[in-house]
């Protein structure tokens, strides 16, 4: 009877902490679909995690398109601070797509509308959009770690053999059933055998946890597809219901080729089981028999088999993930932002274009139908407003929406030369630095102008071209480079300091420069771009607003009027 009392009380404790798990969860959800309502449509890249970026790219290293944005570009246009304001993604399957989309820009405008569109339906249905999210939340994370890399590294992990398990599990079998007739040396031999099992289980599972996490990783995200899936095919989200049913489709096909991998295990493996009282109750258990040592591997060789399946539901429920990201980016800009209209013709138009990083930007606007040199003062805003076009281009293409007023222009295949920086490593100088740079745009994109339907047009950024060398050699070749790279077929928007090639390439290239006043000793830039060439420098002027020898300053500008006048150099 009194057995029966305590088994009794013990299972109504069992009971009642499954209960109470089971209100700490709901609460738990409850306090975190809150937190997604009131996050939605907000930016808050000053406490972003960094180490998300770590492993960002593990589904872009595996799936790299024909058109992309190379290393240099990204690193030129901060992609990776763009990336920050975007990235709310609930899931690593979310990052890892959220990274692929932004690294390479759709060059299709059907694609690009449609995701558009999806992006639209998810800004205006709170109710799915956040049941969607919950799901993917509980898929975790596996940190520094990418399930890509963990599951190639699957191949060089040396098999244990199973048998000296199922000898143990038999052992302590033996033990246990021992203590009775032996008293007092059974409970010894128990414990002896107990010892033994556990240390051979914590450390084979010590070896295989990173492993058995990624085993984890792929039951949840299935888990996760699975209730996606449901969601987007019970949802009545008309702007987007094609491309909802598509990807439900998708997932409920691939999650069909992946239901052998929970068919292979009875339950959980002890890396997931996460606050489930059941589940860890079960896994208990499982220590004392190897379980989940056994279970993995059994299931390993089926990781192996599926990872094209598991690469495909990584993509599905992370472009769902990616999406609503980009939804909640695009409602924290929705009052200075305008959709994309892509023209069949070569002629790029802009208005009201800003940098989508800066809090106070001063907006610009540009038609041009050919390449465009920019002149202007030292920190006047050059740089500034290339890169707010580039940006535009792959904003344009990669969300559907600009940061502007109105954007209308060709596909362009994107790519930049404007921070270059000497190598240390390679032993290349600036000079060596930047001319690669320009040379691999013109090996990339030379020739590749389209005119079939919508125009397709590289458009390539060059700031400061050849800064690393003397000033007739660098005015020559900049000259060449750039008129060359015009004639290819390659649009090109550069900053120059040099004044003489406004002149050397007025034939083929528009004039626009930034201005400054200096008129009272201060430096006071307007940052709005001027039509035509720049018509003074300013360099000197500065060393005076900025606090040097004003002698020094009018030395300088001595130096500059003789030289112009005799064609030396003099020190006065």
């Amino acid at each position: 009877m009194e057995a029966l009392i305590f088994v009794l009380i013990l299972l109504g404790i069992i009971v009642l902490i499954m209960f109470l798990q089971f209100i700490n969860s709901r609460r738990d959800d409850k306090l975190y679909l809150l937190n997604l309502r009131n996050e939605f449509g907000k930016v808050h890249r000053s406490s972003y995690d960094r180490d998300r970026l770590i492993t960002a790219d593990a589904y872009y290293l595996r799936h790299i398109p024909e058109e992309y944005i190379d290393d240099i570009t990204w690193a030129d246009l901060s992609m990776d601070e763009i990336m920050a304001c975007v990235d709310t993604t609930e899931s690593d399957a979310g990052r890892y797509v959220l990274y692929h989309m932004l690294r390479c820009p759709l060059t299709d405008v059907g694609e690009i509308e449609s995701r558009r569109h999806v992006i639209d339906a998810w800004r205006s249905h709170g109710q799915v959009r956040e049941k969607v999210q919950l799901a993917l939340h509980h898929i975790g994370s596996m940190g520094r770690n990418s399930v890509y890399d963990m599951i190639e590294r699957l191949s060089d992990l040396k098999e244990v053999s199973r048998t000296s398990y199922y000898v143990r599990i038999v052992l302590l079998v033996l033990g246990f059933f021992s203590i009775y007739p032996l008293k007092g040396a059974g409970v010894v031999l128990f414990l002896i055998i107990l010892t033994s099992n556990l240390y051979v289980y914590y450390r084979d599972r010590g070896r295989i946890l990173p492993y058995m996490r990624v085993y984890a990783q792929v039951l949840k995200t299935i888990q996760a597809g699975r209730l996606v899936s449901a969601a987007l095919t019970g949802s009545e989200m008309d702007s987007a219901g094609a491309e909802f049913k598509q990807v439900a489709e998708e997932l409920d096909t691939v999650l069909k080729k992946l239901s052998v991998l929970r068919r292979r295990t009875a339950f959980s493996l002890s890396s997931e089981t996460g606050s489930d009282p059941v589940m860890v109750l079960l896994n208990i258990a499982g220590i004392f028999v190897y379980a989940d040592l056994i279970r993995f591997w059994k299931i390993r060789g089926s990781l192996a088999e599926h990872t094209d399946d598991i690469d495909r539901l990584v993509f599905l429920t992370g472009s769902v993930d990616a999406n609503i990201a980009m939804a909640s980016y695009a409602e924290s800009v929705s009052d200075h932002m305008t959709g994309a209209d892509f023209v069949d013709s070569y002629v790029i138009s802009v208005s009201n274009v800003y940098h989508p990083l800066l809090d106070e930007p001063v907006p610009n606007s540009i038609n041009i139908d050919r390449s465009v040199l920019l002149t202007g003062a030292n920190a006047s805003g050059k740089s500034t407003f290339l890169k707010s076009i580039a940006l535009a281009a792959v904003y344009a293409q990669t969300f559907g929406y600009v940061c502007a007023d109105e954007y209308h222009a060709p596909i362009c295949l994107v790519a930049s030369a404007m921070s270059i920086k000497d190598d240390v490593t390679s032993g290349d100088s600036y000079y060596m630095a930047e001319i690669k740079a320009v040379r691999r745009m013109i090996d990339r994109y030379a020739g590749t102008s389209t005119d079939n339907g919508i125009c397709k047009m590289p458009l390539c950024f060059v700031d400061e071209l050849l800064n690393g060398t003397n000033t007739e050699e660098r005015i020559a070749a900049c000259t060449q480079i750039l008129l060359d790279m015009d004639r290819k077929g390659i649009r090109i928007m550069a900053a120059t300091h040099d004044i003489e090639l406004t002149v050397l390439l007025s034939e083929r290239y528009a004039n626009y420069h930034f201005g400054e006043d200096l008129s009272e000793g201060d430096v006071e830039f307007s940052y709005k771009l001027k039509e035509g060439a720049a018509k003074s420098r300013n360099a000197i002027r500065l060393l005076k607003s900025l606090g040097f020898d004003p002698a020094m300053a009018d030395r300088a500008e001595e130096m500059v009027r003789i030289h112009k006048k005799e064609g030396v150099w003099m020190t006065v």
